[in-house]
């Protein structure tokens, strides 16, 4: 057996595992999608060698030129890591995530560009294979439609319209009813919400499970409130991303409905998040529903509504 045999059937064992492992740490598709992206025509094309081995690869000008980028890609890494360790010490902001993202994205083209010059040497036509489906999966996420998404939720409240309205616009109410991961420090200017206030808000953010969370810093704005009816909010630092919350007059009560809209940017897209983005849609709905229904209990608890 040779050299090449031997890193073909390694690579063809330890690639599948490393992903399972790595899914089940992180339990994210996008993790998936970067696995395909990178790794999966350099598994085919080690598998393929190893059951039919061809002509041995010869240390090209085009290998030693993937080697070169594999040593830029980890120094890259180290970076990231480097700068990750410094950012989880303190809270960090969206332009704080971005700059870190573009080192990710810098490292999987990297990544990329190294494994496909390599698979160029093993099988070609695995090598010519796997750009064909980095550009597909990349541009697919082009179109604006692929990468919309929005939150819808609806409930029924046992008070009328003028009473629930300031349990959901004054700061000083929402930790009777509110309940979650994510915490508010700030609201600009203090008291109730207004038109123009500034709503900073603290989440933890996971990268996946047993992976250290950090601390993710974000402000919303109010673009528009009308009294006992409804406001709208903006997210300052994606305004891709807007809500509305409705408050409708019911014989019975009051009928309120949350609707959040959103076109997510073609890099994070690009970056595979988009499969991920439902299941972060069904727990801040889930969230929602255990919060209102908290909200109810009080409203039903309170007298002369």
């Amino acid at each position: 057996m040779t050299w090449w045999q031997l890193y073909a059937n390694v690579l063809a064992v330890a690639f599948p595992i490393v992903a399972v492992f790595g899914y089940l740490r992180s339990r994210r598709v996008s993790y998936l999608i970067l696995l395909a992206q990178i790794g999966l025509f350099p598994t085919l094309a080690a598998i393929v060698f190893a059951i039919n081995p061809g002509p041995q690869p010869q240390v090209t000008p085009l290998l030693a030129l993937g080697f070169g980028v594999i040593v830029v890609d980890l120094i890259v890494i180290a970076w990231s890591l480097l700068r990750r360790r410094q950012l989880l010490a303190n809270p960090i902001s969206i332009a704080d995530l971005d700059r870190f993202n573009d080192r990710a994205k810098l490292s999987r083209a990297l990544t990329f560009l190294a494994v496909t010059m390599l698979v160029w040497n093993f099988e070609p036509w695995l090598g010519v294979a796997s750009l064909v489906f980095f550009i597909a999966s990349t541009t697919v996420w082009v179109p604006a439609r692929w990468r919309r998404y929005s939150l819808e939720f609806a409930t029924e409240l046992a008070a009328r319209p003028q009473v629930i309205f300031p349990f959901l616009v004054d700061p000083a109410k929402w930790s009777l009813y509110r309940s979650g991961e994510a915490k508010i420090v700030k609201v600009t200017p203090p008291g109730p919400l207004a038109a123009g206030s500034r709503i900073v808000t603290r989440i933890p953010v996971s990268p996946g499970k047993h992976i250290r969370p950090f601390t993710l810093e974000t402000t919303s704005a109010v673009t528009e409130l009308v009294e006992d009816s409804h406001f709208s909010t903006v997210w300052v630092d994606r305004p891709y991303e807007r809500s509305r919350t409705q408050l409708e007059a019911l014989p019975s009560g009051t009928r309120l409905v949350f609707r959040l809209d959103a076109v997510m940017p073609f890099w994070l897209a690009a970056m595979g998040v988009m499969p991920d983005i439902p299941g972060t849609i069904a727990r801040r709905r889930d969230e929602m529903a255990r919060n209102y229904a908290r909200l109810n209990e009080i409203l039903k608890a309170t007298p002369a509504q």
